[in-house]
């Protein structure tokens, strides 16, 4: 069974900042290409077992949340309600928050 992808705009919005920033530091689209790609690998792996990701200390609204490192330079957080997947975060593993 796939559960349903969801993503909250705080996410689109970094991963869309983060697309972008790589598009402009390299002068390419290459790298940020590669990015959605292992991206939507992920998500298609997490659509399928969404417990694939591991459990996080943070929370999101005081749920339990999960993550996938991408390409060893980012996560993807998310939790899972019911039979949906809501990505809550993208970021930079240089990132601080």
């Amino acid at each position: 069974m796939q559960y349903k992808i969801r993503w909250a705009k705080r996410a689109v919005k970094r991963y869309t900042e983060i697309l972008d920033y790589w598009c402009v530091h390299n002068l390419s689209s290459e790298y940020a290409e590669k990015i959605d790609s292992e991206v939507s690998q992920w998500i298609k792996l997490i659509k399928e077992n969404p417990f694939i990701g591991s459990s996080q200390e943070r929370t999101y609204r005081n749920r339990p949340i999960r993550a996938v490192v991408i390409l060893k330079n980012f996560k993807l957080y998310y939790l899972v309600q019911g039979k949906e997947v809501f990505i809550v975060n993208f970021k930079s593993n240089s990132t601080k928050e």
